[in-house]
């Protein structure tokens, strides 16, 4: 499920000092549902191999070239968007195997795909989506206007739980004056994008603007013992 905020759980970890300095070497791609395998190799060769020149390699070379400039080197890589376990496997083996304390980090809608047990992100709950919608729309408040109390409730059940809706929603709202919120609320709630968010848009359409990476035992302390390259998922808690 998108919207759920893995690819932002990843961000603010990485962003985290502690993590930045555990890894000689980090690299990150946002893949999509058709992955362009050879895109994908180039754009991680690109930051894990800054002297490197492979505009017009072949796509096996590439899987060389990327194998053994990590080969040896406590690496993280980020892979945001995973769509199917066909995708990972056709790109794991350029990852090497050393038992240095390597990690890959996988965020997926899909379940069944890789080892370990994936760390699940569940929607907001009714609280903490109206908590949510209240900080955009009011920040300096601690509550809501009396006369907007219940419509924000109403608005907050159409988000579903999802904090890409919220902010989407509240962006929207912010434009209108409040005595308009519900029509605009009307109107979003007939509107096919809004209100199949869960589907989920092609990822050329709801491309984050950076992405960053995540160790995995920051999620899961528990499987840092395992050896090789560990490989965490963070996905959604329901099955597509």
């Amino acid at each position: 499920m998108p919207g759920l905020g893995k690819t932002t759980l990843a961000t603010k970890i990485y962003n985290h000092y502690s993590i930045v300095h555990r890894f000689s070497v980090c690299a990150c791609c946002t893949t999509s549902q058709v992955v362009d395998k050879k895109k994908v190799l180039r754009d991680l060769l690109n930051q894990t191999d800054s002297d490197n020149k492979c505009s017009e390699v072949s796509e096996t070379d590439l899987e060389v070239k990327l194998w053994r400039s990590l080969k040896g080197r406590r690496y993280l890589i980020f892979l945001d968007d995973i769509w199917d376990a066909k995708a990972w496997d056709s790109l794991e083996k350029s990852f090497p195997d050393d038992n240095v304390g390597s990690r890959v980090l996988l965020t997926s809608r899909c379940h069944d795909m890789v080892d370990p047990e994936p760390y699940h992100l569940s929607p907001l709950s009714k609280e903490e989506t109206l908590k949510l919608l209240k900080v955009k729309l009011f920040p300096g408040d601690n509550c809501w206007p009396p006369e907007l109390s219940d419509l924000a409730k109403k608005i907050s059940a159409f988000c579903k739980g999802l904090p890409l809706k919220v902010i989407i929603v509240a962006g929207l709202l912010a434009t209108r004056k409040t005595q308009d919120w519900k029509e605009m609320l009307d109107a979003l709630s007939s509107s096919a994008v809004l209100s199949n968010l869960h589907i989920g848009l092609p990822n050329y359409l709801n491309k984050p603007k950076s992405v960053l990476h995540m160790s995995n035992w920051v999620v899961h302390p528990y499987v840092s013992t395992r050896s090789g390259p560990l490989t965490v998922r963070v996905q959604s808690d329901q099955p597509r």
